[in-house]
């Protein structure tokens, strides 16, 4: 019986922590750039706090904005099955 599991695990606990203290370490000292994707990411996701900050500061013309969307979607799709039908009965 194992008292704290294999041993194993654990070595390979640290080491993939140690792995990754190192990765950020590096990173902050600037020797380690951020790739393409981690700034891809990172701007999404400042993006999305950022219109998060604004809708929750203006919850009514956040709403107004959605319905606006809402009704364009509807006249888009319309317009599509429009064209679809217009497209069926000329063949």
């Amino acid at each position: 019986m194992q008292f704290l599991g294999p041993v194993w695990l654990g070595v390979a606990v640290s080491i993939y922590a140690s792995y990754k203290a190192l990765r950020e370490g590096l990173k902050i000292l600037g020797v380690n750039k951020t790739s393409k994707k981690e700034m891809k990411e990172a701007e999404i996701e400042r993006k999305k706090k950022h219109y998060l900050y604004h809708c929750e500061r203006n919850p009514e013309g956040f709403l107004r904005l959605m319905a606006e969307n809402f009704n364009q979607d509807n006249i888009d799709s319309t317009l599509k099955e429009s064209e679809k039908l217009k497209s069926i009965k000329k063949e």
